[in-house]
C-alpha cells in the first residue's frame, strides 16, 4: 500500500473507533465538543475524500465494455465434394467433352492419387506406375482401366462393350467413377 492509503486507512480506523466509543458510552459522546470547529473539520474531511475519489475517476473513460459479436457457425468443406462436382450428378445433363477442362482436371486429380498408390502397392517407381495406368494392368475392371487408357482395353468383356455402346450416359464419366472406386478399394486393401 502507498503511504497515502495507509494514512487514510489509519484515519478511517480512528474515526470508526471514536464512533463506536461514542455509541457504547454516552459520557464519551458528551466529551466531544460539537461546535463550529468540529463541523468544519468533518466537512473538510468530506471534501478532501470527495476530491480524492474524483481524482481517481478522472482517468477512467466512460466507455463500457462491448460484447463481442455472436459467432456464426462456419461451413466446413466435406472431403470429396469437389470430386463429386467433377464426376457430376447422375441426373446432370452435362457430359464430358473430349479435352474439356472438367475431364482433364478429373484425370489429373485421379492420376495424382493413382500413381503414388500404385507405386506403393506394387513396389515400383512412379514411372512404372504410370505405365501400369497407361496399359490397364493395374486392375481387372475394364471400365476403371479405360479411364486412364482413354478407351476400353482389348481384354474388355463383350457385355461391357455392348453396355457402353447402348448406354446414354457419358462413358468417360462412368469410367472415372469406376477408376475412383477401384483406387479406393486398392487403398483400403493396403491398410
Amino acid at each position: 500500500m502507498s503511504r497515502g492509503r495507509t494514512l487514510l486507512a489509519a484515519v478511517g480506523l480512528l474515526a470508526f473507533a471514536v464512533g463506536l466509543l461514542a455509541i457504547a458510552s454516552r459520557s464519551t459522546a458528551a466529551a466531544v465538543p460539537l461546535g463550529d470547529r468540529f463541523v468544519t473539520v468533518v466537512g473538510a474531511v468530506s471534501v478532501v475524500a470527495g476530491l480524492v475519489i474524483l481524482n481517481k475517476r478522472r482517468g477512467v473513460s466512460g466507455a463500457r465494455a462491448s460484447v463481442p459479436d455472436v459467432e456464426r457457425p462456419r461451413g466446413f468443406p466435406v472431403p470429396g465434394d469437389s470430386a463429386d462436382q467433377l464426376f457430376g450428378e447422375p441426373w446432370a445433363v452435362t457430359t464430358f467433352e473430349a479435352g474439356s477442362n472438367r475431364q482433364s482436371e478429373l484425370r489429373r486429380r485421379l492420376t495424382d492419387v493413382a500413381v503414388p498408390l500404385l507405386a506403393n502397392t506394387h513396389g515400383c517407381t512412379d514411372q512404372e506406375a504410370e505405365q501400369l495406368l497407361a496399359t490397364g494392368e493395374w486392375t481387372a475392371d475394364a471400365r476403371a482401366a479405360a479411364f486412364f487408357m482413354r478407351g476400353l482395353p482389348d481384354w474388355t468383356p463383350r457385355s461391357v462393350r455392348v453396355r457402353t455402346i447402348l448406354s446414354t450416359s457419358d462413358p468417360v464419366q462412368r469410367w472415372a467413377k469406376h477408376a475412383a472406386d477401384e483406387l479406393w478399394r486398392i487403398g483400403e486393401e493396403r491398410r
